[in-house]
């Protein structure tokens, strides 16, 4: 196991005494249905994982960023707090584009 996923899975794992491989969590993190479920250890993987782990994650298990994004968006909707993956920025996430201006609130 790569000490990216190693992290990844002590992250995800502890807190709700599972014991996911990475394959599975790949394959939660990647599937609509997981939102859809509320499945706690994927929105464990983009609410509590950082970003620039997350990224390196999704790049070693073949995960489509763009698939991610959409899912990390969903779930951020269901949480309505910002996630890691759902902000982003245009050097670290040049896939996902620029990051929009900040809206202040009153």
């Amino acid at each position: 196991m790569s000490s990216v996923a190693f992290k990844v899975l002590s992250t995800v794992n502890a807190p709700y005494g599972t014991d996911l491989s990475a394959a599975q969590l790949a394959s939660k993190i990647s599937d609509f249905a997981s939102v859809e479920n509320v499945d706690a250890s994927a929105f464990s993987f983009y609410s509590e994982v950082k970003a620039d782990l997350q990224q390196q994650f999704l790049d070693e298990m073949g995960i489509d960023k763009e698939v991610a994004f959409e899912i990390a968006q969903t779930f951020l909707q269901l949480a309505g707090y910002p996630l890691a993956l759902e902000h982003r920025t245009e050097n670290r996430f040049p896939l996902f584009g620029p990051m929009p201006k900040p809206t202040l609130i009153p």
